[in-house]
């Protein structure tokens, strides 16, 4: 088999400013088919794929490496030197990064002491001395050497001696590497650089395009995301100057210093498009029908694609789903239906794509269009779409059938049927989260019959009276609407649809008695602090995004910065990334939490919102996806963001991933009110956690729902009558003014 020269890096998000994956220059008929290698015996615990001149090796961290010799389907376990598996030693160690020929970089802990080995592939090691332990590396591979990022400095290392050649120091901080024999491909923060390897200087041509496409995309917390995989193939010298780019949307082939790229796998047609899973790796061959794809997974699966000429192009019959936003609970849910249901052909769509220009009113206008013409999505999120008006219209179909095949003591029935109306039931959420108030233990019993957003005023107030310093911990006016909104916002619309100007008036107004308290306590400066939360990013998390916040686990972090703060607020779900967080940091600073009160007291924040399009063609199997999706069986095997619907899902989530309950679960850093970062240990719920959980989420009555423009509305004005630039009762009169238009379509 032929192979193309070998090298990967990873990226954060890049969107290439060019149009989707489609059919344009392909014939009617070759499709690429998505297939698993089977990896025998295999630990699977792999940090990279990297590919030889006759060979394809699969990179274990600890010494367990598979290598394949023949056309990419079989593997074998390779053999290692005793130094490069860590069997022998009496210390802790892993690979770094790895070779095809075996030698590999190894991060050593003698005695707690920090240092880097080199392991030639004939199984000498040699120290590299010239690393301080001090310094924190990231080391890559590409064309027969490693590469080096130690700060703003780049060294090539020779693999069989050691030799740590200085190349360049970048600008900018260099966030990854990848290389052919001739260039070097640096990626910052703003854009790339390229080195000229053959001439051990900067490259006298820089491609300015592919640099505009990653300026400002980049940041540091890329060392610990996959999202995309550079892979140069060719020579420069040769002419070969094409560059394959692997993302969420597809693979693309990108041509150096041309500017122009070309769509070669629709990424939203396979598992490449899962958010659930970055990218590890990814080789390249050739075969009888074109080249071969090797997509290595950070759950350890290896994916296989290959052309089949005998399939269309295009399927004839594709089910399609659509969210005005990307939602990676939707992401999810397509790549496990295609999983379980490989001969159906299924693709997800997201209207709003900035990088492309396409705002959230042209999404709107397309999407309008197509439905008004009968072409629309089968399957529509309505998260950020207008429910009422879409019902109004008949572009929704009645899910009253799938309801009834849902048992009441195998649901969260009050979330589920939380849009039903005697119309019908049209809409239903596939997860949900509920807004708590944290604080002392002792204080939030005492706070047992408290409801109302008023009397929660009145509780701060006190609370406020008898200490200096932050109250409840937000940090502005848009994040302060946004918190107490999560318990509120379904009081903001009359039975009709429209805005309840008494309500939002009655909101804004014990709201601005809260942001008084707390702005006038708040140390200076404390507002451009970044608080972190859960490893979703905002686009990906309808949560975070809809709601500004990582949530209670979000508030908690600034309940650490400042410990005196008695309250602390937001949403809260059992989801691996949410609720262990949340629940450790409250042990840590011994609170507890109830349900938030508000204007809308009892409801949930319903995530995901499924419906159908009444003039689908392809209803049958918009039943299945939404069957499926709603069981028990995809539900309970996917890392959610929110709370189940499905009980038993929910209920297979508090077992431990770990097993071992005695075992930090996960490490979470934070500052400290000294200014000093610290690192807590974050353990598994005990059953007695669990046992509270089950409480509030049976407690739900509801769901907490708005119209989105209605909801961004109080929140827009909002912030203009909290900070006094106008009054409450003008704020609402500028709401109604511009919601009329709206509200009349």
């Amino acid at each position: 088999m032929k192979f193309c020269i070998r090298a990967l890096f990873v990226l954060t998000v890049l969107v290439l400013l060019c149009s989707g994956c489609g059919n344009s220059g392909q014939a009617a008929m070759g499709r690429y088919v998505e297939e698993q290698v089977a990896l025998p015996n295999s630990r699977g615990n792999y940090t990279a794929l990297v590919q030889g001149e006759q060979n394809l090796r699969l990179i274990e961290s600890y010494g367990g490496d598979m290598v394949c010799m023949n056309d990419g389907t079989a593997f074998e376990k390779a053999e290692m030197p005793p130094a490069a598996s860590g069997n022998n030693a009496s210390y802790a160690s892993s690979c770094e990064v790895g070779a095809p020929d075996g030698s590999r970089i190894v991060a050593e802990y003698p005695e707690g002491v920090r240092r880097y080995t080199l392991v030639t592939a004939d199984g000498r090691e040699i120290l590299l001395e010239k690393i301080k332990e001090e310094e924190y590396p990231h080391f890559y591979y590409g064309a027969d050497y490693f590469y080096m990022c130690k700060g703003y400095e780049i060294y090539q290392i020779d693999p069989a001696t050691g030799e740590m050649l200085f190349l360049t120091e970048s600008t900018f901080y260099p966030l990854y590497l990848a290389a052919d024999e001739d260039m070097l491909f640096v990626v910052h923060s703003s854009g790339v650089l390229l080195y000229d390897l053959q001439n051990k200087k900067v490259a006298e041509k820089q491609d300015e395009t592919l640099s505009s496409l990653l300026a400002g995309k980049l940041d540091n917390s890329v060392i610990e995301t996959s999202p995309l995989i550079l892979y140069p193939c060719g020579s420069r010298r040769s002419g070969e100057d094409e560059i394959l780019l692997l993302m969420r949307s597809g693979i693309y082939s990108y041509k150096l210093y041309g500017g122009e790229t070309e769509c070669i796998l629709d990424g939203d047609m396979y598992s490449i498009s899962d958010v659930d899973k970055e990218f590890a790796g990814m080789a390249v061959t050739e075969g009888e029908t074109g080249r071969i794809f090797y997509i290595l997974y950070s759950d350890g699966k290896l994916m296989r694609y290959v052309m089949d000429e005998t399939l269309p192009a295009e399927p004839e019959s594709c089910l399609r789903v659509y969210s005005l936003y990307e939602d990676g609970n939707i992401r999810q849910a397509v790549s496990a239906f295609r999983r379980k249901y490989p001969e159906l052909s299924i693709r997800y769509e997201v209207g709003v794509k900035p990088d492309y220009g396409m705002t959230e009113e042209d999404a709107l206008r397309n999407l309008s269009t197509e439905l008004s013409a009968g072409t629309g999505p089968d399957i529509l999120v309505m998260d950020d779409l207008p429910i009422d008006s879409y019902i109004e219209k008949g572009v929704l179909e009645d899910l009253s059938s799938l309801r009834e095949t849902m048992p009441e003591e195998e649901y969260f029935m009050p979330v589920i049927d939380g849009f039903a109306s005697e119309a019908g039931q049209y809409v239903m959420p596939l997860t949900f989260a509920v807004p708590a108030l944290g604080g002392d233990a002792e204080k939030i019993q005492a706070m047992e019959e408290i409801q109302s957003l008023q009397q929660l005023a009145q509780e701060l107030e006190k609370a406020a009276g008898a200490q200096e310093g932050s109250v409840i911990g937000t940090r502005s006016a848009e994040e302060t609407l946004r918190l107490f909104a999560q318990s509120s916002m379904g009081a903001w619309m009359t039975e009709d649809g429209t805005l309840d100007r008494v309500a939002v008036e009655d909101f804004l107004t014990q709201v601005k008695r809260i942001y008084d308290l707390q702005m006038e306590r708040l140390p200076e400066g404390t507002e451009s602090i970044y608080i972190g939360g859960t490893n979703w990013g905002n686009g990906e998390n309808v949560l975070v995004r809809k709601h500004g916040s990582h949530g209670l686990s979000g508030a908690l972090s600034v309940k650490l910065m400042f410990p005196e703060q008695p309250f602390y607020a937001g949403y809260l779900s059992s989801a691996w990334e949410d609720y262990p967080l949340a629940q450790g940091q409250l042990d840590y600073v011994g609170g507890s939490y109830r349900m938030m009160p508000g204007q809308n007291y009892g409801t949930c924040l319903p995530v995901s919102l499924m419906a159908m399009n009444s003039a689908s063609q392809n209803k049958e199997n918009c039943r299945l996806f939404l069957t499926y999706i709603f069981s028990q069986e995809f539900q309970g095997s996917t890392a959610l963001s929110g709370t189940p619907v499905n009980k038993s899902a929910y209920q297979k989530r508090q077992a431990n991933p770990k097993e071992d309950s005695t075992r930090t679960y996960m490490h979470f850093g934070y500052s400290t009110p000294d200014g000093t970062f610290a690192v807590l240990g974050i353990y598994w719920p005990t059953s007695e956690n669990f046992v509270k959980l089950d409480s509030l989420f049976e407690s739900v009555s509801g769901v907490n729902y708005c119209d989105n423009r209605i909801y961004e509305a109080v929140i827009e004005y909002g912030q203009r009558a909290l900070t006094g630039e106008i009054g409450i009762k003008e704020a609402v009169d500028e709401m109604e003014e511009e919601l009329e238009i709206y509200l009349a379509e």
